[in-house]
């Protein structure tokens, strides 16, 4: 189900605090504050939360359009499914007029950049991590874990902090280095090196003057991509891309199959080994993929291995390996040492086999796509991409 973390959300709006412009108020005098019923005090929690989602930019239109209905439909009924989806499009529709007036970069694209660099430093940096804090600390412990000794540190913000940022408050951002308490030298080291790519980047964050508190970024204008994305172009400058761009091969492969002298099999080679980086880098450095490019398609298919095991291994190789018990508790015929491959679902186009994955082996591979699709890169990218993997490649001499 993926109503769970609205539910979440409700649970607590409606068995003891009201949520109102990022102020807790006790249940007790919400409905007094603000004159309303029990039920119209739910319908407006509902119309909030649904505002919130729209202008967070989290997550594609179809995951947005699915969570909200099937979490509605569930605490309030097919009328009120019908109602508050008919809202959401409606916010929809105006959100997306507005992304396309951003032409340049924002506070949120530069956020963007100082977590991908983060990410480089071995700091994982991950937003919109769960719907509370505490459940942003548990997401960010677990992939550290899956990623292993490549990371020392972690910072996040959760839904919660995305909510108040987008109502025009502070955005807090938690974060710490790993086995380490939230006050000792080691987290205060990464919480500057934080707060310092951040300033780096053009976003002045403070610390909040508690040990182990948040790091705080003023109020900024919340605007967030989910239709387009900003890449820059040959000559350096920032240009803006729609998401639903669609992914194109043939002509770059056949341009430098007969540009740089290496056989098509080793330019394939090079594209398939690019998408697999580019998918990791999108939904985790730590999976064991493949990837096949079909011609007549001009696709590149990306697959997850999962190796079957009696027991796990090392954490290192356990990761990618799933034991012959769990499997055959999901219904699955396999034996030890058998091999399963399972798509990857990265393209927007492909959102309903997306959910259908999601929902049918998500747990197992410990992956979600549906609403998380990838853009398609730039020509140039492309370009960049498959050469730079073709370097060290021997290269075949005419007749």
């Amino acid at each position: 189900m993926i109503h769970s973390a609205l539910t979440h959300a409700l649970t607590y709006a409606c068995r003891g605090n009201r949520i109102r412009g990022g102020t807790a108020v006790p249940h007790s005098c919400a409905d007094e504050v603000l004159g309303m019923s029990e039920s119209d005090s739910v319908r407006a929690y509902f119309r909030e939360y649904v505002e919130d989602v729209v202008n967070s930019g989290y997550w594609d239109e179809p995951f947005v359009l699915a969570f909200l209905g099937e979490t509605i439909e569930y605490e309030l009924g097919p009328e009120g499914e019908t109602e508050f989806l008919a809202l959401a499009r409606q916010l929809l529709r105006k959100r997306r007029a507005k992304e396309a007036r951003w032409a340049g970069p924002t506070e949120n694209d530069a956020l963007d950049q100082a977590f991908r660099a983060l990410r480089e430093r071995g700091i994982l940096a991950l937003q919109n991590a769960g719907e509370t804090v505490e459940q942003g600390w548990k997401r960010a412990e677990e992939e550290a874990g899956l990623l292993g000794g490549s990371v020392r540190g972690v910072a996040f913000f959760a839904h919660e902090d995305v909510r108040r940022a987008v109502r025009g408050g502070e955005l807090q951002l938690s974060a710490g280095a790993l086995g380490a308490s939230n006050d000792s030298e080691a987290s205060l080291r990464v919480r500057q090196e934080v707060r310092d790519c951040l300033a780096d980047h053009g976003l002045e964050a403070r610390a909040s003057g508690l040990p182990g508190g948040p790091i705080r970024l003023e109020p900024f204008p919340w605007r967030k991509r989910r239709w387009t994305h900003m890449v820059r172009d040959g000559s350096g400058r920032f240009v803006v891309r729609p998401n639903d761009a669609p992914f194109r091969f043939a002509p770059v492969l056949q341009a430098l199959a007969g540009e740089t002298g290496f056989p098509r099999e080793a330019v394939v080679g090079a594209l398939e080994a690019y998408m697999t980086e580019r998918v990791r880098e999108h939904h985790g450095a730590w999976r064991e993929l493949d990837a096949r490019y079909d011609p007549q398609q001009d696709r590149v298919d990306v697959y997850q291995v999962v190796f079957v095991v009696e027991h796990p291994g090392e954490p290192a190789t356990a990761r990618n390996q799933r034991t012959l018990a769990e499997l055959e508790r999901l219904g699955l015929e396999v034996a030890v040492g058998d091999e399963l491959v399972f798509q990857i679902f990265y393209r927007l186009e492909d959102a309903r086999s997306a959910g259908e994955q999601d929902r049918d082996y998500g747990p197992l591979l410990r992956l979600r796509t549906f609403g998380f699709s990838m853009p398609a890169p730039t020509d140039e990218m492309l370009r960049a991409g498959i050469l730079a993997r073709l370097r060290s490649a021997p290269k075949v001499e005419g007749p």
